[in-house]
């Protein structure tokens, strides 16, 4: 299952933009041991010239879903797309949604290949 989100800073918001991205990212539980289809949407969407934010990856045992998932055998990975409280993120990822989606489906069919 793959959950599409915006992420937000809370503190530190940056509407205008800075000049610098925040960027991509995804939330999994913390169960998981393999990352490999969600490093690979990752690079997908950076080739195109965004960011991942730290490591791009962060495990968790308290978002509901994907521990609901993760005890019921299902694959699971919440995609933070782009900051929406970062005004560069939002021009970047306004600007190039579609390509965007097509990385992530790219991703995901070169894995199931």
């Amino acid at each position: 299952m793959l959950e599409v989100h915006f992420n937000a800073k809370g503190s530190g918001k940056d509407p205008n933009g800075d000049g610098n991205y925040t960027g991509v990212g995804f939330y999994l539980n913390s169960y998981k041991s393999k990352y490999t289809l969600e490093r690979n949407i990752l690079s997908k969407i950076v080739s195109l010239g965004f960011k991942q934010w730290g490591s791009g990856v962060y495990a968790s045992s308290t978002l509901f879903n994907a521990r609901i998932c993760q005890e019921l055998g299902v694959s699971y990975g919440l995609l933070e797309t782009a900051f929406i409280d970062d005004g560069d993120d939002m021009r970047f990822y306004t600007n190039n949604k579609s390509k965007m989606a097509k990385a992530v489906a790219a991703a995901i069919e070169d894995y199931y290949k």
